[in-house]
């Protein structure tokens, strides 16, 4: 676990540091501990943002979660799991608070800004996901678990078997079992037969 403390001067000063290595997901977490307030306003009505910078130069944004409960040791806390997304450099992995409050009724939005600090990417030398993320191999099998749901529903009105209702004289289809559509009746089948054809069929009421 990280821990990482604002002072008064809205300086982000690390307390303690966990070895986060390269490829690691949602095994550890950073905490944020903030004062209660900054001069007259109460820091927990406030949205936390967390604003990261990896070695790509681009500047990425996640909410912060207040923790339940929300104080430790006199101070708000705030969460995050670090996934592999954050780890998916080694280096430094440069961050900021951004916390802002929006007064609709005066209309006027409130943003404090913290100084910037770094977390440790340590390398790790069997990092075998290539370019790709455990963030992103997992999002690609959601969408594949998704696409076969969606096959799965269209294949289950699919008729893959036809076959006579003796008993109410109707000719039926089913998808594995159930069955699917409206039924045909045997009779009106029989003289659709009848009235189409030249081929000695007689139409028997039955």
């Amino acid at each position: 676990m990280y821990i990482i403390i604002m002072d008064s001067d809205k300086q982000l000063i690390p307390t303690i540091r966990q070895a986060i290595y390269r490829g690691e997901n949602m095994m550890d977490d950073v905490k944020f501990l903030l004062p209660l307030t900054y001069k007259k306003f109460d820091l927990s009505e406030f949205t936390v943002v967390l604003q990261y910078i990896q070695n790509n130069k681009i500047v990425h944004e996640e909410t912060l979660t207040m923790d339940n409960p929300p104080l430790r040791n006199d101070r708000l806390s705030f969460s995050l799991q670090l996934n592999s997304i954050f780890t998916k450099k080694e280096g430094k992995l440069k961050i900021q608070l951004r916390v802002t409050k929006i007064d609709t009724e005066a209309s006027v939005q409130y943003i404090l800004k913290t100084s910037d600090c770094c977390i440790d990417i340590l390398p790790s030398y069997y990092y075998e996901t290539g370019d790709e993320s455990e963030a992103e191999i997992g999002s690609k099998l959601e969408e594949i678990g998704s696409k076969l749901e969606v096959m799965d529903s269209v294949l289950a009105t699919k008729a893959d078997n036809i076959s006579l209702d003796s008993e109410n004289g109707e000719i039926v289809l089913s998808s594995s079992g159930s069955k699917i559509g409206d039924s045909i009746s045997a009779k009106d089948l029989g003289d659709t037969i009848v009235e189409h054809t030249t081929d000695g069929l007689v139409n028997i009421l039955i």
